[in-house]
Order: structure tokens, then C-alpha cells, then sequence
């Protein structure tokens, strides 16, 4: 009886980790990271070209990158105060892909308004300033970038200097 019941949990098992597998294939895939935890990224004339997407932000000095998981990286200004967060959907089991494009969606409901054509979303946090975002996404790559600053303006520059990179 023993042996039946051990041999049960053991075929199921299996046969969680197979179906979680075939349906998230990319857990499987090792993608090269195109960036390194800590790795710090500096102007030339004020443009920022970090491989995938470039911008233009006069206020940072520096952007360090933080790898979150695996295909979503965050890059952090010197004053802490701009983030772009990069999401590879692609990269991601789709559990994280549902968590974040779920996420992404509720920020995208929130009002909005526009600022020099780019549309802006406004963070409020329960304690702090607020901080405006503003959404892009590349459909051949699959990649979102959500960038957020404390002023609506600056918001508004970057992502009209935004450019993705062709692959």
C-alpha cells in the first residue's frame, strides 16, 4: 500500500513539473543578460545609450542597473530619483509575465494626461511625493520600458528622446 501511495506522489510529481515546463518553456532557455547587476552607465552629451534603448536626461549624472529578475532589470540614477524599469516579456515564466503586465495595466487606468504628446500617469505613494510615469513598449522585441521621474515635465523629455534600439 505503502509503495502505491509513494509511487503516486511521485508520477504526479512528474507530471506537475512537465506540464510546468512545456508551458513555460523559457524557464529552460539561460538568455544572456544585456545587463550586470551594479553596472553603471554615463553620458555622452547628456544621451544615455543602455544597448536595447537609448535616452536623453540632462538631470543624472549616472544610471546603475539592478537585474530584479530574469528579464526585468531597473536602472536607478545617481539621485535615486528617475527609474526605468525594462521588462523582457520573453525572458519571463508566465506567472511573472502575468504579475507585472497585471501591475502595468492598473497604472495604465489610472488618469492621465498629456505632457508634449507623451501620455503621463501620475505614482501616489501613501507617504512622499508623487512620481509621474510614462509607458513604452517595443512589439518585436516584446520589451516594456516604464520610466518614472518626480516631475511631469522631465517624464515628458526622456520618453520624447526614447528611442529603441533595432536588433
Amino acid at each position: 500500500m505503502n509503495k502505491i501511495l509513494i509511487f503516486s506522489i511521485i508520477a504526479l510529481t512528474l507530471v506537475v513539473c512537465s506540464v510546468f515546463v512545456v508551458t513555460n518553456p523559457n524557464i529552460v532557455e539561460d538568455y544572456p543578460s544585456h545587463y550586470g547587476d551594479g553596472e553603471v552607465f554615463a553620458p555622452k552629451k547628456g544621451n544615455f545609450d543602455f544597448g536595447t534603448f537609448s535616452i536623453h536626461c540632462v538631470n543624472a549624472d549616472n544610471f546603475t542597473s539592478r537585474p530584479i529578475t530574469k528579464g526585468y532589470t531597473q536602472f536607478v540614477d545617481d539621485t535615486g530619483e528617475i527609474t526605468i524599469n525594462v521588462i523582457e516579456l520573453d525572458k519571463m515564466i508566465n506567472y511573472k509575465k502575468w504579475k507585472i503586465t497585471s501591475f502595468l495595466n492598473n497604472e495604465l487606468k489610472k488618469p492621465s494626461w498629456t505632457v508634449d504628446g507623451i501620455l503621463i500617469h501620475q505614482i501616489d505613494f501613501t507617504s512622499g511625493k508623487p512620481l509621474y510615469s510614462a509607458y513604452q513598449k517595443n512589439s518585436t522585441t516584446n520589451t516594456i520600458v516604464y520610466l518614472s521621474t518626480p516631475n511631469e515635465q522631465e517624464t515628458a523629455d526622456i520618453m520624447n528622446s526614447f528611442k529603441f534600439k533595432e536588433e
